[in-house]
């Protein structure tokens, strides 16, 4: 019996090894050591203009390198809400154990969401994660900023630009407005005074405390450029020697009444 027992064991793992040759395994839980897998979600590679108005095509990357690694890529409470189009996009992992390593590949899988209307210019939230936001202009999609939004402000003015500009200049992300004053600004010039260490001293409970940092503060004078606003030079003194020093075009109104920096 033990032998008989042995030749059935082998001639079923034969015919598991021979449905594994060649072709698509049979799907399920023999494949992939899960029998059912809870969708995870999918990461946004791209977006395109679909098949119709009311139509676009999200590339999902998913994970690759073995069959049945992402199963089932789709798209998932679709909601519409004025000129905002929400879209989850999940999809069922084939393997319950040391996914990445089985599945060290990558693959792109398109998935056409269909809405009520036409797209137009409505934005696409995507997974409802910050840096997916998409928005279509002249037949193609493109990633919205995630300082500018999706329609940056014509004005250069406008204080995202500025916080864009700051956002580079080593102070806390959440004190980006309170460790500058503007002091003057026209579409292609811009000074205003930078001091980080009022980022050093932030309110507590929405209430200013008393802070004893001392003042690092500097004038910074930035022109405008295709990419927005460059630095061109910094200084304390008062109107605009330190300016005008590097750059003869900035326009003087600008500075010519600033008090020198303490």
């Amino acid at each position: 019996m033990r032998k008989v027992s042995t030749l059935i064991s082998v001639l079923a793992a034969g015919t598991m090894l021979l449905a594994g040759c060649g072709g698509q395994p049979a799907a399920g839980p023999a494949d992939t050591g899960v029998a059912s897998a809870a969708p995870v979600m999918a990461e946004v590679a791209g977006v395109r203009p679909g098949p119709a108005e009311d139509t676009f095509v999200v590339d999902l990357s998913l994970p690759a390198g073995k069959p049945g690694c992402a199963r089932d890529p789709k798209a998932t409470n679709v909601t519409e809400e004025g000129e905002t189009i929400f879209a989850s996009f999940v999809y069922s992992p084939g393997y319950s154990y040391d996914t990445l390593r089985v599945c060290a590949e990558k693959t792109t899988v398109p998935v056409t969401v269909k809405v009520s209307r036409p797209v137009g210019t409505r934005t696409l939230s995507l997974n409802s994660i910050p840096g997916s936001r998409w928005t279509q202009e002249a037949g193609a999609f493109r990633r919205c900023h995630d300082t500018l939004g999706c329609k940056p402000p014509a004005d250069h003015c406008d204080p995202l630009w500025i916080d864009l500009v700051v956002g580079t200049m080593d102070v806390p992300v959440k004190r980006i407005r309170g460790v500058r004053t503007v002091r003057g600004c026209e579409q292609n010039w811009l000074v205003f005074d930078l001091n980080p260490a009022a980022g050093d001293c932030p309110p507590a409970e929405g209430a200013a405390t008393a802070c004893s940092v001392p003042s690092r503060t500097r004038r910074v004078y930035l022109r405008w450029d295709s990419n927005g606003w460059k630095e061109f030079a910094t200084g304390k003194s008062a109107g605009c020697a330190d300016a005008l020093g590097t750059e003869p075009a900035f326009p003087a109104r600008l500075c010519e009444n600033l008090p020198a920096v303490t």
